[in-house]
């Protein structure tokens, strides 16, 4: 018998197979044994411990996972990702930073709000919902009116806002003191009339009615509506007065 006869007969006794007839697709190992092609990986997990038939990666890349043959070592992982090698040959692939993904697709993300900068209404802001209160195809993170400070005075400046039903016009500007204030230009009782309002030194004067209102109460004295100018909720910053387009949807009522 010649050895490499022996050889043979040394493999088929350890690992004893049935000798039924198999398809010709399958993997076939060393000893000529056929076997059922593995399914690819998860994504995410190399592997479970201790697997010891052959597997592809969502890459192409083989190896016996678990036994250290597939790792990081063998680039598993999508370009912009990052590997990071397991206990026990595993690995686990993360899109890096400014990417989203699975690791093994990885998208640009900005924001890092799990949306592709592609499809992300807000790429300048993170805003995992992707909330569009008017439709406009640009999200609410990204639609926020800022008015710097530095461009108030303390003369009225009124502003427009592109309502889904209606123009909303408001005013802002500082007392006094600097601090800023902002209000819808119309009033619960005259704004049927469409007048708005005026200024007149430190106070607001109703263009219908002639009533007087004075400017260190608007933002506080005019929430609980009646004949004051239109409350408007604001965010004041260090640099800037911030006025969600919510609020502003909500004032349209005014000038429908």
């Amino acid at each position: 018998m010649s050895q490499r006869d022996a050889g043979q007969r040394a493999l088929h006794a350890i690992r004893p197979r049935a000798q039924a007839e198999l398809p010709a697709e399958g993997v076939h190992d060393r000893a000529g044994h056929r076997e059922t092609q593995p399914s690819p990986l998860p994504c995410v997990q190399g592997g479970e411990e201790g697997l010891e038939d052959p597997v592809t990666d969502p890459r192409g890349n083989a190896g016996a996972v678990g036994q250290g043959e597939l790792t990081c070592e063998t680039d598993p992982c999508g370009a912009d990702a990052v590997c990071n090698d397991l206990d026990a040959g595993d690995y686990e692939c993360t899109c890096a930073t400014g990417f989203s993904g699975d690791g093994f697709d990885c998208c640009a993300d900005d924001d890092g709000d799990e949306t592709c900068n592609d499809l992300d209404n807000c790429v300048s802001d993170a805003n995992p919902s992707q909330d569009d209160f008017n439709s406009d195809g640009t999200g609410d993170a990204c639609d926020s009116i800022v008015i710097m400070l530095s461009d108030l005075t303390t003369t009225a400046q009124f502003y427009e806002y592109e309502a889904v039903s209606a123009t909303v016009h408001y005013f802002a500007l500082l007392d006094e003191r600097g601090e800023p204030h902002v209000a819808v230009d119309a009033c619960d009782v005259c704004y049927g009339a469409k007048k708005g309002y005026r200024q007149d030194g430190d106070e607001m004067v109703c263009n219908n009615c002639g009533l007087t209102f004075d400017i260190d109460g608007i933002g506080s004295e005019n929430r609980t509506g009646g004949c004051n100018p239109g409350y408007i909720p604001i965010e004041i910053t260090a640099e800037s007065v911030i006025i969600e387009p919510e609020a502003l949807e909500a004032a349209s009522w005014y000038f429908e």
